[in-house]
């Protein structure tokens, strides 16, 4: 378990609080995601990048409707842990691949 050294930016108050690696997702799987997954297949589509997630996020991460029965939509990606957010990007990969022809990286397993 990794820790993180904080300091209160109005008491000066150093603090440690631990960190669980497996809880959030790395900074190069979010350029992956973002640079070069969003960016690529909302090209290819004619999408936005924001509008390119919000489409991901209901094909891969759907989440049943409190307000709407039967509806469903994008469940947020941002509190996905390391191997989830993994699972996330070779879904998505994969489907870009076998629907559209769009070749994307491969997502490199994480070392330990």
């Amino acid at each position: 378990m990794n820790n993180l050294k904080v300091k209160c930016p109005k008491c000066q108050f150093d603090y440690t609080i631990p960190l669980d690696r497996q809880l959030v997702r790395t900074v190069p799987q979010n350029k992956l995601y973002w640079g070069i997954y969003v960016r690529i297949i909302g090209d290819e589509l004619g999408y936005m990048p924001d509008e390119m997630h919000e489409e991901l996020k209901i094909l891969f991460n759907p989440k049943d409707s409190k307000l709407s029965p039967g509806a469903k939509y994008g469940g947020t990606t941002i509190k996905m842990k390391r191997k989830e957010f993994t699972e996330y990007l070779e879904k998505i990969r994969i489907w870009a691949m076998i629907e559209h022809g769009i070749n994307l990286p491969e997502v490199e397993k994480e070392k330990k």
